[in-house]
């Protein structure tokens, strides 16, 4: 039973408020046909929304089964919609995509009764399906019915759940007249044991088959004559003329369109349905969710640049592949140069502390070595053969590093032990000669290197290309070891001294120096001069006075300003005091001459020399130079190296670079990305920004967009709860799908990048990119995004879109 009083709603149109619904009052029975009917069509269309309980009213009272819709919570009325009311809405919408029997189902599923079986559902769609001559249509789309099969769809739908109520706006509009008939009959037979409330513009049919009929005129509603029994006006006179009798021949004729089911109640909306229907809120918008992806991948590789870890790319590559040495390089920035640029640093004070540091912090020796040149000379005769080789100056608890298959290692200063590989490029064997450029050695022994690498050494010799042959022929393969004393034996034999890059000489003004420094002098002690070579001047008296060849001479006018007397100099200290600590690939020689020198003779050419100074001076260079510069880069043995983690970390602290071409290519993309790294911040933060605008674009949108098929859900009396659970199911659908896609993207991105750095490196492979935890953790803050937008967004926009939509 329904009972209003003093129903009234206004609505506002151009600032002024409109009366809709004004003093509505009467009284509904249990069951039976009412008709609504008149020209006033936004008055019925009010009326059975409120009746529905999906519209508010100003004022007056509406009682469904003795129960005050005003006084009913949202749940409570989602309740009374699910279970008392069956609705057919003109202007509702099936979902497309669903079938008949889906769209049946969904109805079905958020009901409940004593002893429900899947079976129940079943046979309750049959038989409906049958009742409106559906049977064949139970598989087809919505989207492939007809206006009429549409509207039959939706009048079985509300028929099957049993209501106490239905609720049926123009159900016979744009159907043929046989059609018509037949809904207009289902309907009368279902009013025999419910009440139905049918709005309709059609007056035959209402008169044909109503059991009252309100005409509404401006906002009210007069019943027009009295069809049965009894009048629904007003609500205190309410008389219900049906006799017992008629209610069991009624009862027994409606149980021909659905067998009857009591004590039903609602359910929540099982997960299966909520999966299916939030696809309904995805289709619509594939494009943005594309856009989402892209900035994710975007953003996921610039984060991960940002964040690029080159010590565990390092320590992977170590783990993987071995190597028995490394040779480190320590990073320094020029400070005299307004640009500050970075150069290797392969000599001096500064890095040999640092690469001994790194040496005692991980326990592994230091093996110095240095680069030369070799010919076989086989039985005294020279061969044509030449080839660059590294020396390794070890000592007796360094041995282990290279094992020796024949012969031994050096026992003298004249002795050398080479590679397998090395002796093969020379073609020498036990006891056979080769000459260096720090003289002749005698093959003692040979080291074997005969393991994995072997094979691309081989490769890379054919090739001879590439910083990655260059390392393995110079680095592990190419070397002859020596006893560490072998070097500075051969140094104080030859009695002269090559300084690497020095700058001995310079001028400070025009007056008293030289226009330009002399440069790349080869200085030598005085003992190598014969006296037959000299040439112009004096011998040198005093500790800052030199000779200086004849070639320097004439290169640098020294003969002239001798004829004007002595010619004295002052050496340019072009590099701070402490060169050592920044500078050491120069030997200042202001150190070895704080007064400058005085060049008091001139010598032939025949001297290796291009100055030659005092030989207590020259013994001081030579132990400087043995000390700090000699030896090009020292090896680290890594033969038993089991943990690179604290190498790394080490070297990283003593800012030491390891000279491996994979290594130094990794370096070059950290200091590519970190000199970059606000505008990769600020590249990521702005697509960070456009994805969550896009996103909240979706949900929005979506939301709106999908205004008639919530309405349809309301209408059903699944609860906005639900519905916003349909969302998130959405929601977590775009999140999976944002993250797995992006996440094959980004790992293909990296593959063709490590792909193609590995094409530098001849064969040998390892990623450079590689997935890293502060990627995870964005994948992992992009899903949580989602999800609470989607619930902050969908939460705001449910309500008002509800009350819009119904």
């Amino acid at each position: 039973m329904i009972k209003i009083r003093g129903l009234v709603k206004n609505t506002e149109v151009k600032g002024r408020e409109v009366p809709v619904l004004n003093d509505v009052t009467f009284s509904l029975p249990k069951q039976g046909l009412i008709v609504l009917t008149g020209s006033d069509r936004l008055a019925i269309k009010t009326l059975l929304r409120v009746i529905a309980g999906l519209s508010e009213f100003d004022s007056g009272e509406v009682i469904v089964n003795d129960n005050a819709l005003v006084e009913m919570t949202e749940q409570e009325r989602d309740l009374y919609r699910n279970t008392d009311l069956g609705i057919i809405f003109r202007d509702s919408k099936l979902r497309p995509e669903m079938t008949v029997y889906r769209c049946l189902e969904l109805a079905l599923n958020i009901q409940d009764w004593e002893d429900k079986k899947a079976e129940d559902t079943w046979e309750r769609i049959h038989a409906i399906l049958e009742a409106a001559a559906l049977e064949e249509f139970e598989a087809m789309p919505i989207s492939k019915l007809s206006k009429t099969g549409r509207r039959l769809v939706m009048i079985a739908r509300a028929l099957e759940k049993d209501p106490k109520i239905v609720l049926a706006e123009e159900p016979t509009a744009d159907l043929e007249e046989d059609i018509a008939k037949e809904v207009m009959t289902t309907l009368k037979e279902a009013s025999k044991t419910r009440l139905v409330i049918v709005a309709t513009e059609e007056p035959k049919l209402a008169s044909r088959y109503a059991d009252h009929k309100l005409c509404a005129e401006n906002g009210q509603f007069v019943e027009e004559k009295r069809i049965s029994v009894g009048s629904i006006m007003p609500p205190d006179d309410l008389s219900e003329s049906i006799t017992v009798e008629e209610k069991r021949k009624n009862t027994r004729e409606s149980e021909k369109i659905l067998p009857q089911r009591y004590d039903v109640k609602a359910r929540k909306l099982p997960v299966r349905d909520r999966i299916r229907l939030s696809g309904m809120f995805r289709k619509e918008r594939k494009g943005l969710v594309f856009m989402v992806i892209l900035a994710l991948v975007a953003a996921l590789l610039l984060v991960y640049c940002a964040c690029f870890d080159a010590n565990k790319t390092l320590k992977g590559y170590f783990e993987k592949y071995q190597p028995e040495t490394l040779t480190g390089v320590v990073k320094v920035t020029d400070a005299s140069d307004d640009d500050s640029w970075t150069k290797d640093i392969n000599r001096g004070s500064y890095y040999l502390d640092r690469v001994e540091t790194l040496a005692q912090e991980t326990g592994h020796p230091l093996i110095p070595t240095v680069q030369t040149w070799a010919t076989h000379r086989n039985r005294g005769e020279a061969t044509n053969t030449r080839c660059d080789i590294t020396l390794a100056a070890i000592t007796e608890t360094q041995q282990a590093a290279f094992p020796v298959t024949e012969g031994h290692f050096p026992e003298n200063n004249s002795q050398i032990a080479l590679t397998d590989y090395m002796a093969g490029e020379l073609g020498a064997s036990l006891g056979d000669d080769i000459m260096t450029s720090l003289g002749r050695f005698s093959v003692c022994g040979i080291i074997s290197t005969d393991h994995a690498e072997y094979g691309l050494a081989e490769k890379l010799t054919s090739q001879r290309n590439g910083d990655f042959a260059s390392y393995f022929l110079k680095y592990r393969y190419a070397i002859g070891v020596m006893r560490k004393e072998a070097f500075v034996s051969h140094m104080e034999y030859q009695d002269y001294l090559e300084l690497p890059y020095v700058l001995p000489f310079g001028g400070e003004t025009p007056a008293a120096f030289l226009n330009k420094p002399v440069s790349d002098g080869v200085v030598g002690a005085l003992s190598l001069l014969q006296e037959d070579q000299f040439r112009v001047g004096r011998m040198p008296e005093k500790p800052n006075e030199v000779l200086v060849s004849a070639n320097m001479a004439w290169m640098y006018d020294i003969s002239l300003k001798m004829n004007e007397g002595e010619a004295h100099y002052s050496f340019l200290d072009i590099h701070d005091p402490d060169y050592h600590e920044y500078y050491s690939s120069y030997l200042s020689m202001a150190e070895f001459f704080p007064d400058g020198i005085t060049v008091v003779g001139v010598y032939s050419d025949d001297v290796p020399a291009d100055y030659l100074i005092a030989d207590e001076i020259f013994e001081k260079i030579c132990e400087r130079h043995l000390d700090y510069y000699y030896f090009d880069e020292y090896l680290l043995d890594c033969t038993d190296m089991t943990d690179y983690t604290a190498l790394l970390k080490s070297a990283e602290k003593l800012d030491i670079r390891f000279k491996e071409p994979y290594a130094e290519g990794v370096y070059y993309i950290k200091d590519t990305l970190h000199g970059a790294l606000p505008v990769v911040w600020a590249i990521a933060g702005f697509l960070g920004i456009i994805a969550i605008l896009i996103l909240e674009s979706y949900f929005r949108v979506t939301t709106r967009t999908n205004v008639d098929y919530i309405a349809d859900l309301r209408i059903l009396g699944v609860t906005r709860k639900d519905i916003s659970k349909i969302f998130t199911v959405n929601a977590l659908d775009i999140a999976l799908t944002c993250v797995v896609l992006t996440t094959l993207l980004s790992l293909g991105v990296m593959a063709a990048f490590n792909l193609l750095f590995a094409s530098e490196l001849s064969e040998r492979y390892y990623n450079v990119l590689t997935w890293t935890m502060p990627m995870t953790l964005l994948l992992v803050a992009v899903a949580v995004v989602i999800l609470v937008m989607n619930r902050v967004i969908v939460k705001r926009k449910m309500q008002a879109v509800s009350k819009e939509s119904v």
